[in-house]
């Protein structure tokens, strides 16, 4: 049986996924890009995944332990392998099993997917466009005709867009979880802080994303911070640092007024 899914490689959805397929009686044997084999099987097996070097990575049906390779899936972006194993679902083995993927090369992937599923969404939009105005130019393609063919493009243009939305959601959890930032876009919030007689230690609060002072005048000082933290968070965070008499004013970079008088 074939079934076919978008997903990270590796990640705790896919894993997710597999098991409960697992759980149905089918066994993961082979992956193709995003199309997943399953077997029909009467064994309980609980499926486990892990990223390992290419160099490294061991053929499918070799034993590690009380685990059997299943899949092996090569990553171009990063270059590594996923490995896909299983045990029998037995609470010992699951204890005893240490499924902590590494969340750098997960972050990794995910990006690359994000960017790939970003990719098709202007290829299908871009070529589609091209497609039903040169249809509709000619007159080949008329009403209704015409608009269930405009329907069916923006749909399949925006398929790989949900792809992505949900890729994105992953890059979001893991990059708090490693902390990476690096060429990653985060919002510029403007902070406020009134009564301050000197200025904001941003040691304290570096944790939060990279401060700037834009300016200051008499007891008022003006920080914008690139942070993907929320304003009450910003404002949480602060009230430590700057004490109980300080004014904490956040203004989004929406524009929306500051948190002290939403």
């Amino acid at each position: 049986m074939w079934r076919y899914r978008v997903s990270v490689k590796g990640s705790a959805s896919e894993r997710r996924w597999l098991n409960r397929r697992a759980q149905h009686g089918w066994k993961l044997t082979a992956i193709h890009g995003n199309w997943y084999r399953f077997a029909k099987t009467t064994a309980k097996l609980q499926i486990f995944s892990e990223y390992v070097p290419s160099k490294l990575a061991v053929p499918p049906g070799s034993a590690r332990g009380p685990f059997e390779v299943l899949v092996t899936c090569p990553i171009n972006e990063p270059d590594v392998v996923v490995l896909y194993s299983a045990a029998a679902k037995a609470t010992h083995l699951i204890k005893g099993k240490v499924d902590n993927g590494d969340a750098t090369l997960q972050l990794k992937v995910a990006l690359a997917l994000r960017a790939h599923q970003l990719n098709l969404m202007n290829i299908f939009f871009i070529g589609g466009l091209a497609i039903v105005a040169t249809l509709g130019f000619k007159g080949i393609l008329v009403e209704p005709a015409l608009d269930w063919t405009i329907a069916l493009w923006l749909a399949i243009s925006l398929c790989p867009l949900l792809v992505a939305l949900r890729a994105h959601r992953q890059v979001v959890r893991l990059r708090l979880q490693t902390q990476q930032y690096q060429d990653a876009w985060k919002p510029t919030q403007h902070v406020f802080l009134s009564h301050m007689t000197q200025e904001l230690d941003v040691e304290r609060v570096k944790d939060l994303g990279e401060w700037t002072l834009v300016g200051h005048g008499k007891n008022v000082y003006w920080y914008d911070v690139r942070t993907l933290a929320s304003l009450a968070e910003i404002k949480q965070a602060l009230r430590p640092v700057v004490g109980p008499d300080v004014e904490i004013s956040v203004l989004s970079f929406l524009g929306l007024g500051p948190i002290g008088f939403m």
